[in-house]
């Protein structure tokens, strides 16, 4: 890092904890600030867990709820972003749970296949999804379909497959029994390859 980008670096940091000390002593001005710098992310992040952008504009709204009610905690052991980022995914996954909770969300009870590999849903399907993701010429395919999951199943497949998460961290997280996760994960992965195997093929020289 250069000379000036320490500088950058520096007059953002200051700036960062000015902000925080004006919304601290509940500057409105200073709110406005937060969510006209801050917003677009967080919005962006809740849509990558929820479909409806609705439900994407609640949990953004309660993110900043949130924040305002923490704000006095918050003393700067992590970049204001990155506890902002935090914020939206807990309140983006709560609304997942509690669609989760109700049985149409779940759809109809169906039977796991057999072609699990030592009690990972879906089974052996080729490259993983957080291997896919990687190459660069595949990504705008695999979120494309990733898109159009249902809610709940997009949040698996990314939980799971792109971010690593064990089954049992994904059970608790959504506050889902094991079995259902197993269940819903194998279902999506069936149709995230059902959606992919065309697309794929149409970027195929």
């Amino acid at each position: 890092m250069g000379p000036t980008e320490r500088l950058d670096s520096s007059a953002a940091i200051e700036a960062e904890r000015a902000l925080v000390a004006r919304l601290q002593r509940g500057d409105e001005a200073a709110f406005e600030t937060l969510v006209t710098t801050h917003g677009p992310h967080m919005l962006a992040i809740a849509s990558r867990y929820l479909h409806q952008h609705s439900d994407a504009e609640d949990a953004l709204q309660e993110a900043f709820t949130n924040a305002l009610r923490g704000i006095a905690n918050f003393h700067g052991d992590s970049r204001l972003g990155t506890w902002l980022h935090r914020i939206t995914v807990n309140c983006s996954l709560m609304r997942l749970r509690a669609k989760a909770r109700r049985p149409e969300e779940l759809g109809p009870p169906e039977r796991v296949l057999a072609d699990r590999e030592a009690g990972d849903p879906g089974g052996a399907w080729g490259p993983s999804a957080a291997e896919i993701v990687e190459r660069q010429e595949l990504r705008e395919v695999v979120f494309s379909a990733l898109e159009a999951l249902p809610e709940l199943d997009r949040a698996l497949v990314r939980l799971h497959d792109i971010q690593g998460m064990t089954l049992q961290d994904v059970s608790r997280t959504l506050d889902l029994g094991l079995s259902t996760v197993k269940e819903r994960l194998h279902r999506a992965r069936h149709a995230l390859r059902r959606r992919l195997g065309p697309m794929l093929r149409e970027k195929s020289p």
